[in-house]
């Protein structure tokens, strides 16, 4: 006589088959997924993103100054939603919006020397807004919330 060591379940015992297993952990992955896409980043988070490449848009521009030896104009432009120094544009993204306040034209002059004209430079996006200082003395770029 031959003696089975494989134990068998006996009938009503709890568990789970592998086709159960693979059938859940699919539906978990599958909303896991939709959740992924169905969130997307917040407007504060893009408007950071947006006014850091300003920044760094600024700064550039200001090392391009220096680098020539004579003053660049940046200068924001309504219609082509864009800031302009030189031949170098910054499109802005469509969301975004600046808000100048008063009507009169955003230019300021960056001065090989690193000063510039100073300018507060507020960009909004839905409900978030951020400010871009740009000291007229020592020319650096400070991100206000």
């Amino acid at each position: 006589m031959r003696i089975s060591r494989a134990r068998r379940r006996p009938r009503g015992e709890a568990g789970f088959s592998i086709i159960e297993m693979t059938v859940a952990v699919a539906v978990v992955g599958l909303l896991g997924t939709a959740v992924l896409l169905g969130t997307r980043p917040s407007d504060t988070l893009q408007l950071r993103n947006t006014a850091g490449r300003l920044a760094l848009f600024i700064e550039e521009t200001q090392l391009d100054a220096a680098r020539r030896g004579h003053g660049i104009a940046l200068r924001y432009s309504p219609a082509a939603h864009a800031f302009h120094a030189g031949p170098r544009v910054f499109a802005l993204p469509e969301a975004v919006t600046v808000d100048r306040g008063n009507a009169t034209p955003l230019a300021v002059d960056m001065r090989p020397s690193g000063e510039s004209g100073g300018a507060l430079i507020r960009l909004v996006q839905g409900e978030a807004a951020t400010t871009l200082k740009l000291d007229w003395l020592t020319g650096a770029v400070r991100l206000k919330e």
